[in-house]
């Protein structure tokens, strides 16, 4: 349920091809070799040049990386938002820059990474650490607010003579935004360099160390790392945002009235502390020489690229077969990366989003991932085809059900009742407009009348009572208002909690099975001499389109927002969306892609003019 997912597939298939088709040999040029130094020699027959170990190293390597890289954004994302005002776009920006740089190394890190394995592998566990260090660096160096604060623990109140409260902006209220920014997205890219390593390398070399007759069970054990480590990663970051994000003196950074941010950083504290006590176990494993033949493939892959690459272009069937291929294991990654938020938008609870993606749709969607490469080893090309068509075509059926949600909350003034236009945000009214009430402070406070304000200022309330604020002049009923939105009774009926965990569990589940069988079917209709490089376009092709597709999809969820927080003028992140649009858009634009890959795979079917009874070898 990853982006490292779409990278494992192929290279796994050709791990095991290239293990069928080595020659006997003989136990001794079987056992482990170094790199020719005593201390290597030694080294081949210690503790850890056991397969075992080696595959219990490299399980926990891929458990920390997507852990870091694809579990806990996406429950970190929404805190990022309000602990630096981004909006959902950049978040899915962030989310992004992961590929940026594998785009770039992909093709040379798997070459060069041929001959030096383990050496490589330790790096990637590097890149997390490095990475991981600079995608929280700005907890500690950007501050909570960056200009316009509160001066005092009292609320915003009315205040005809001037707001006191409020000072006024100094320096540049984005700077620290984009500093945020550009610090955690370099972060990203950084530990995209893992994903590399983590399955392009780790999968061929756990193929040689384990051999043809067990290269599936512990590629299999190692695959499953790929769902478990995303769980892992949802649950730790669940339990650290509950704690202060000011560890050292027990409290929040954020002002009082603020929402709060959890210590959302200590998950990648815990994942690099883990990496760095893999990371020289892992450089010590040992490595086998790779002998003139393999060299000898490396370069004639070098000369057969853009042959390989005319072959795919011209003929119609790959073509298509590669862009399904594209969009089945991009919509698993943008599921994932705004499951979280999409669940806390239509639901307003956390706990539900994190027990359904953490519980059920990244355990379940690694089943459906197993699940789609068992059942593609039984059909032939034709109905591997027609297996991934039908699937498609029964998961766009239910993308429906995602439009299950609780009611729109109460009414908010001047955003979505009769003061204004629904889409037109105008807070100031007759009531307070001798308030001088600020856009800069978001306190919300439901009023007698079942009406949400902005702040206690902007329902002009002008004193503080016990138990909430007295005197408010746009509250009609008893002039009283207390902190927090107002709750709607009946919002969220029992029935569509379950309900809905059900349709984002089969969902989970149907996007995941095409995605072996779209990779398989592609490999086995493919020459010999051109599989890898097959491979490497087809994984280009698909990070290039995550590059623009994860960014516009927060840009399609901001599209919905009806309240924007500001910060002396600068728009930050969203405060309330219209839950409809929101649950609207997300369905069509998962339902238009699925519908693409249907097209896609129907003309590859029509097209595609071998035995209908062909099992063809990958």
């Amino acid at each position: 349920m990853s982006l490292k997912c779409c990278i494992s597939v192929p290279f796994m298939m050709k791990t095991t091809q290239q293990e069928a088709e080595k020659p006997p040999t003989s136990p001794t040029s079987e056992a482990w070799e170094g790199t020719g130094s005593k201390d290597s020699k030694e080294a081949s027959g210690s503790f850890l040049a056991k397969p075992a170990v080696a595959l219990f190293l490299l399980f926990w390597a891929l458990m920390v990386q997507t852990m870091l890289t694809s579990g806990a954004p996406a429950i970190v994302g929404p805190v990022l938002e309000r602990r630096f005002g981004f909006t959902t776009t950049q978040v899915g920006a962030l989310f992004a820059s992961i590929v940026v740089l594998t785009v770039v190394i992909y093709m040379p890190v798997t070459r060069l990474g041929r001959r030096r394995r383990p050496l490589f592998l330790a790096i990637g566990l590097f890149s997390i650490i490095a990475g991981s260090l600079l995608y929280i660096l700005p907890e500690f160096v950007v501050p909570y607010e960056r200009s316009t604060v509160s001066t005092s623990e009292s609320p915003q109140l009315c205040s005809s003579s001037g707001n006191a409260s409020h000072q006024p902006c100094d320096g540049e209220p984005t700077a620290g935004v984009w500093t945020a920014f550009f610090l955690q997205a370099a972060g990203r890219a950084l530990m995209g360099f893992s994903s590399i390593t983590a399955f392009a390398l780790a999968v061929a070399y756990l193929g040689d160390v384990a051999g043809p007759q067990r290269s599936s069970t512990y590629l299999g054990i190692y695959f499953s790392a790929s769902s478990l480590g995303p769980a892992l990663g949802i649950l730790l970051s669940s339990e650290f945002l509950k704690l202060p994000a000011d560890l050292d003196t027990g409290s929040e950074t954020a002002p009082p009235g603020t929402n709060t941010t959890g210590a959302w950083w200590l998950i990648n504290v815990a994942g690099s502390a883990l990496a760095l006590i893999l990371m020289p176990l892992v450089v010590l494993l040992p490595e086998k020489h790779t002998d003139a033949e393999e060299h000898e493939t490396e370069q004639q892959e070098s000369r057969s690229f853009l042959q390989g690459l005319k072959t795919i272009v011209t003929d119609p069937v790959k073509a298509m077969l590669l862009l399904a291929g594209a969009i089945d294991s991009l919509l698993p990654l943008v599921a994932l990366s705004y499951s979280f938020k999409l669940l806390e938008v239509l639901f307003s609870d956390v706990d539900f989003a994190t027990y359904i993606i953490a519980g059920l749709v990244v355990p379940l969607g690694g089943a459906g991932f197993l699940t789609g490469g068992f059942v593609t080893r039984r059909l032939s090309i034709r109905g591997t085809i027609i297996f991934c068509m039908v699937a498609t075509m029964v998961t766009s059926g239910l993308f429906p059900g995602m439009l299950i949600h609780c009611s729109e909350t109460a009414p908010f003034a001047g955003v979505d009742t009769l003061l204004t236009n629904r889409f037109s945000v105008n807070l100031i009214t007759a009531c307070n407009s001798n308030c001088n009430c600020s856009r800069d402070i978001y306190q919300p406070v439901c009023g007698e009348n079942q009406i949400s304000y902005f702040s206690p200022c902007h329902a002009g309330c002008n004193e503080s009572g016990l138990n909430g604020f007295l005197n408010c002049a746009c509250v009609e009923r008893n002039r009283t208002a207390t902190p927090g939105d107002c709750p709607v009774a009946g919002a969220c009926p029992d029935w569509k909690l379950p309900v809905a965990a059900t349709f984002y569990t089969l969902l989970a589940v149907g996007l995941a099975l095409t995605k072996s069988p779209s990779a398989v079917v592609l490999m086995r209709l493919t020459e010999e001499e051109f599989k890898s490089v097959t491979v490497a376009i087809s994984e280009t092709g698909k990070l290039l389109t995550m590059l623009g597709v994860i960014p516009a999809v927060g840009a399609l969820i901001d599209r919905s927002c009806l309240l924007w927080n500001t910060d002396c003028r600068t728009t930050g992140s969203c405060l309330r969306y219209q839950r409809d649009t929101v649950a609207r858009d997300f369905v069509l634009i998962n339902m238009g892609f699925k519908i693409l890959s249907c097209l896609c795979y129907l003309g590859a079917l029509l097209l595609y003019k071998g035995d209908t009874s062909e099992i063809q070898a990958i």
